[in-house]
């Protein structure tokens, strides 16, 4: 069995007897804090004290590293160092030949080690549905820690972190035409402001989305062979300035698929016809 599993049957096993245990005849086991949330890798120092008329053994159970730091007849102050998870803290006294025990659960917290938001599609449609990932790497507690959904600044989505390394946290968008070029990201939160802390956060580094769907207007004009061929020059690049190769990058879509489709720029071409600038 691993050391931290050892530990935790250990402290259970305690907690069980506790309960078995005959009451107190007027002695009481007490632990300061009652609970605590610390950053992982930190320390805290826990106060074990016993009301007892006579000097008391004392001892504090714990899975992590501890030392005891001062004392006196009926209570003794540990330190615990490099504490790396949650567990549970039991004081353990003797009085009078009688034991009697005290809990607390400490609380460990760690930001996440990275947030990312999946791929997006070379092209989507304008008005479909798109299905957005964000992945979250590592991060406690799970309870407090969220994942925010990002359309520039605006806020799009709100949703827990579960379970798994990395989290898969899953959003829904309509994108419109107006998110052509609109960068997405994701943005993890960690709010330990109800544990007296404060709101931790991070942003993922921005994806930039690509739209197409039909396009407006009504003025003409004629496509032709050069306006598919990426990287070179020809009647798209003369008549239409400013059309570079992203727009001839879904022109090629357009052509492959035999559907008209709205460029980011406002020009629609069905197959090698007529196209509509909007």
């Amino acid at each position: 069995m691993a050391p931290g599993a050892a530990g935790a049957a250990r402290l259970a096993l305690l907690a069980l007897l506790w309960t078995l245990l005959p009451g107190p005849g007027g002695a009481g086991t007490s632990i300061h804090p009652s609970e605590a949330i610390i950053p992982r890798g930190g320390s805290l120092r826990v106060n074990c004290s016993i009301s007892c008329d006579q000097k008391a053994i004392l001892s504090l159970e714990a899975e992590s590293t501890k030392k005891v730091v001062d004392r006196r007849n009926n209570w003794k102050v540990f330190e615990l160092s490099d504490v790396q998870e949650d567990h549970m803290l039991l004081c353990i006294s003797m009085c009078h030949s009688e034991v009697t025990m005290a809990s607390m659960d400490l609380t460990v917290y760690w930001f996440p080690e990275h947030v990312e938001l999946a791929p997006l599609p070379l092209w989507q449609p304008v008005g479909e549905e798109l299905n957005l990932s964000c992945l979250v790497s590592g991060g406690a507690p799970r309870a407090h820690l969220s994942v925010v959904l990002l359309r520039g600044e605006e806020e799009l989505g709100r949703q827990p972190v579960g379970k798994g390394e990395p989290a898969e946290v899953m959003f829904t968008v309509q994108p419109r035409r107006e998110d052509h070029g609109t960068n997405f990201s994701c943005r993890w939160e960690l709010d330990l402001r109800s544990q007296g802390l404060e709101l931790f956060q991070n942003t993922s580094a921005p994806r930039k989305l690509q739209t197409y769907g039909e396009a407006l207007g009504s003025q003409q004009r004629r496509c032709t062979e050069g306006d598919f061929l990426l990287g070179m020059r020809g009647p798209w690049e003369a008549e239409a300035p400013g059309h570079g190769a992203a727009e001839k990058v879904a022109t090629l879509i357009a052509k492959a698929s035999g559907k008209s489709i709205f460029l980011a720029t406002g020009v629609e071409c069905s197959g090698l016809g007529a196209c509509t600038e909007g």
